[in-house]
């Protein structure tokens, strides 16, 4: 099976002056955890997604030692959403983005999903941005591909 046989009919595309909140928004809105970002011409900028949020708002020493979010009052969660308003995709996504091919094998992307953690790929050909594909609609194609499943 290739790539193009498991790519996601409708990716979730957001701009970099995208507000994290509507970000935030259009995520809970799909069944998706991530959106590529591009640009005004269709250039791929990055990825942003709901990890990258919640890394934005957890701080460091939490992510290093669980006990400490122990001493963070508990609207600290809510204070930091509200920043959501202001701070766009651009203030938070990963622009160093591990792509693939269409024509790849969908081994391919099970080991990049492996060894980056990401769960959603962009797919490229021919230094265009064509959609994505991810750890579900993977499984998904696999699953219902494959009659003795």
């Amino acid at each position: 099976m290739l790539v193009r046989d498991a790519m996601l009919p409708n990716p979730l595309l957001v701009s970099p002056t995208t507000t994290i909140l509507d970000f935030v928004n259009r995520v809970l809105d799909s069944n998706q955890t991530a959106a590529v970002v591009i640009d005004d011409k269709g250039a791929l900028c990055g990825l942003v997604s709901v990890h990258d949020v919640f890394q934005a708002i957890l701080p460091h020493y939490v992510s290093m030692e669980d006990r400490l979010a122990a001493v963070i009052h508990e609207g600290y969660f809510e204070e930091r959403a509200t920043a959501f308003k202001s701070m766009t995709v651009a203030d938070l996504m990963v622009t160093e983005v591990d792509c693939i091919s269409p024509d790849d094998a969908v081994i391919k992307a099970v080991g990049l999903f492996v060894r980056t953690k990401r769960k959603t790929l962009p797919v490229i050909k021919d230094g265009q941005f064509i959609g994505t594909i991810t750890r579900r609609s993977l499984l998904r194609k696999v699953t219902t591909s494959d009659p003795v499943l």
